[in-house]
């Protein structure tokens, strides 16, 4: 990992740390910097997304990330710090995303973890990660990032539009996992849709409400939410 892509995911780690979203995280370093120079340009979600890929941002951005974190600048910068007490966190990696790739087992046994925050909005339910592999969901998350999942029967919610999610399709004892985005039609069927930039990942898998699909053999599972992604593991 360059040192970049490693001060991006201190950041993202302080950040889910101190419970906050991009969004406030953006508004507290945009109220940081106004306090220091109130012409200051307010700051976008999109720029903390940047600052967690490790790029754009500037000794005042790094002043104030500071002072909304609650960490020093010498901790985002080289990690180390006897004043920052950050404890790293990890989910464990529970196979790939894969179109067209089907396995015997749902959950391929993987040793594999990633330092990754568990999402606080789902504290107590069973949060894990899947390496997207191929560009069927590259629109959203590019071949080789980790997607953050949250088990769907942990879940107390419906299906949405909009929504992304884990899709496992069973047929004859094989199982095959994709990411795909929730669409709810008017009639009520279910449309779970690549986002994707290649022409032969982008046929939308439609079924009812009670996720049957066309053929007999073929039984449709949500499997996880999708509430997150990284691209700076590879």
């Amino acid at each position: 990992m360059s040192e970049n892509s490693a001060r991006g995911l201190r950041i993202m780690l302080a950040r889910e740390a101190a419970e906050m979203t991009q969004e406030q995280l953006a508004e507290k370093v945009s109220e940081a910097k106004r306090a220091r120079t109130p012409a200051a340009a307010v700051i976008s979600h999109s720029a903390v997304e940047n600052w967690e890929l490790g790029l754009g941002f500037t000794t005042e951005t790094l002043r104030g990330l500071s002072d909304a974190l609650n960490v020093t600048r010498e901790w985002i910068l080289y990690g180390s710090d006897e004043s920052t007490e950050i404890e790293p966190q990890y989910l464990r990696v529970l196979g790939c995303a894969q179109p067209g790739t089907w396995l015997e087992e749902i959950d391929q046994p993987s040793d594999e973890v990633i330092p990754a925050v568990p999402d606080p909005r789902y504290r107590g339910k069973s949060q894990y990660a899947l390496k997207m592999v191929g560009p069927s969901m590259n629109s959203f998350i590019k071949d080789g990032s980790y997607a953050f999942c949250v088990d769907w029967d942990d879940l107390d919610i419906d299906l949405a539009t909009g929504q992304f999610v884990v899709v496992r399709r069973c047929r004859a004892g094989l199982f095959e996992t994709t990411i795909k985005q929730v669409e709810i039609d008017g009639k009520g069927s279910v449309i779970l849709t690549p986002k994707s930039d290649d022409p032969k990942f982008r046929t939308p898998l439609e079924v009812d409400a009670g996720l049957e699909v066309g053929r007999e053999d073929t039984k449709v599972i949500i499997a996880a939410l999708v509430v997150g992604h990284t691209e700076l593991f590879y």
